[in-house]
């Protein structure tokens, strides 16, 4: 049994001093480190998803921006391949009345040679007529 004497409220008055002195020197600075640290912790939590939703909005900022790059690229390329194409059939037109302009100088060289060559047959006609006659009357002796 406990015995209620001046050791029991000696011991009392000990442990209650011991317990303040504990709670000053111990558990009120382990106390406010952890409060600090819960609100560290907090605050970190709250930068963490201010950056996530920050990082989010550039990363739909900067994939807009990419796929407007792309779509000006690609228009750029469609852009190029129908001047290419512009390009290569005027140089084929060019080409080709060039070439046209070549056969029609061939074909006015080769008519006007006709045309030498049928006035020389012309005038070559009458004598020619004469010998192939002349050939044939005599029996093939010229």
């Amino acid at each position: 049994m406990i015995a209620i004497n001046f050791t029991f409220f000696v011991e009392l008055g000990l442990f209650l001093l011991f317990m303040w002195v504990t709670q000053r020197v111990i558990l009120k600075p382990i106390l406010d480190v952890m409060d600090r640290r819960d609100d560290q912790v907090a605050a970190d939590e709250k930068a963490v998803e201010q950056h996530a939703a920050e990082s989010e909005s550039l990363e739909r900022h900067y994939s807009d921006e990419i796929a407007g790059v792309r779509r000006a690229a690609s228009s750029e390329i469609e852009k190029a391949r129908r001047d290419g194409m512009m390009a290569r059939a005027a140089a084929i037109r060019e080409r080709k009345a060039e070439a046209d302009r070549a056969v029609q100088t061939v074909e006015e060289a080769a008519l006007t040679a006709m045309n030498t060559e049928r006035e020389q047959f012309d005038s070559l006609l009458p004598g020619l007529t004469e010998r192939m006659a002349k050939q044939l009357r005599l029996g093939g002796e010229s």
